[in-house]
């Protein structure tokens, strides 16, 4: 039986309280202090372990949660913060996980997995999840424009040139209006050059711009909500695939006419994860997926880096025989009842 973990973090401080309810009675301060200074097997926690059965295959399954916020990840030493995903690591491979997918802002920090697969100790097959999160992204992309009935629609990609948005830009350039949207403009202009030949692709820095279009998709890295109201043109539709997500509840208070959608929600049927991590039961993160989907299959071997166009499909073909696929629409975990049969 192939043994797979994934790891996470939280967002935010109110992430913590899932697993440890009793933290919020120290207050956000208290609890970025003692997390900062944590050591050892106490800076990560087992959330849940978890056994799948699937047409007599069987994988035994962990979440283990890196006790550090979004926001820590991204401003601390980045070697503090890889060192402590490494303990995480070589702990899970002392029981015998040779599996291991990366989640939320842990694979940024480790640059997709590869800083990761260059430590000679680290011996467990290393992915990112990015690639069936692409699958599942475009999936849900086009669902929400056949259902919105947009004509002709202008597709905003934000974070366009991380691994997530290059992969997915190259694959909606070939049906769809595109906006590429980044901070590094020589970025944006290789991706740009990449692009299905031919095809109209504007490349832009300004967030601003991304007012023209009908549907925006967030893939950054950010560690805050990176949309505001005055970004967004009326009923425009925002596909959330970043995690921390990109549009908070907030804008969506003051912008009543925006649909916002839980982007990468896949249906994982039959299996419970025994821990909540955002998605209503039933339903997981992509990159989780295919963290699963790999182990089930057997499928050993890194997968990091730059996403494989083919690799992509190979995923695709995966989730179908396991009977993976996108989730019901939702925002903020919260089904959006029109959008859905």
């Amino acid at each position: 039986m192939n043994k797979f973990a994934f790891l996470i973090h939280p967002r935010d401080i109110e992430d913590l309280y899932r697993r440890f309810p009793l933290a919020k009675f120290l207050g956000k301060n208290l609890n970025h202090k003692i997390m900062k200074h944590l050591n050892g097997r106490l800076g990560f926690t087992v959330c849940s372990k978890f056994q799948i059965i699937h047409n007599q295959k069987k994988a035994e399954g962990y979440l283990i949660a890196v006790l550090l916020t979004a926001e820590q990840i991204m401003t601390l030493p980045s070697e503090f913060v890889r060192n402590r995903i490494l303990k995480a690591v070589l702990y899970l491979q002392s029981l015998n996980v040779n599996v291991i997918g990366l989640g939320g802002l842990i694979k940024s920090v480790t640059h997709g997995g590869r800083w990761l697969v260059k430590k000679s100790e680290v011996i467990a097959s290393i992915t990112h999840g990015d690639t069936y999160s692409v699958v599942i992204a475009e999936e849900g992309v086009d669902k929400l424009i056949a259902l919105k009935n947009l004509k002709n629609p202008f597709v905003a990609v934000v974070g366009a040139y991380g691994m997530i948005g290059s992969a997915l830009s190259k694959i909606l350039s070939r049906k769809y209006r595109l906006l590429l949207v980044g901070k590094n403009q020589s970025k944006l202009f290789k991706l740009s050059k990449q692009i299905f030949p031919g095809l109209n692709c504007k490349i832009s820095t300004n967030l601003s711009d991304i007012k023209e279009a009908d549907l925006i998709v967030t893939v950054t890295n950010h560690p805050k909500s990176l949309l505001f109201p005055e970004h967004l043109k009326k009923n425009a539709v925002v596909y959330d695939v970043a995690q921390p997500m990109n549009l908070s509840s907030e804008v969506l208070q003051k912008r009543p006419d925006i649909l916002r959608v839980d982007g990468c929600y896949v249906n994982i049927p039959n299996i419970d994860l025994r821990f909540d991590m955002g998605p209503p039961p039933g339903k997981t993160f992509a990159c989780l997926a295919e963290t699963i989907l790999q182990a089930l299959e057997g499928e050993i071997g890194h997968h990091i880096g730059e996403i494989d166009l083919d690799y992509l499909e190979k995923m695709k073909e995966i989730g179908k025989k396991y009977n993976f696929n996108h989730a019901d629409f939702t925002c903020f975990s919260k089904p959006i009842g029109y959008l859905n049969p």
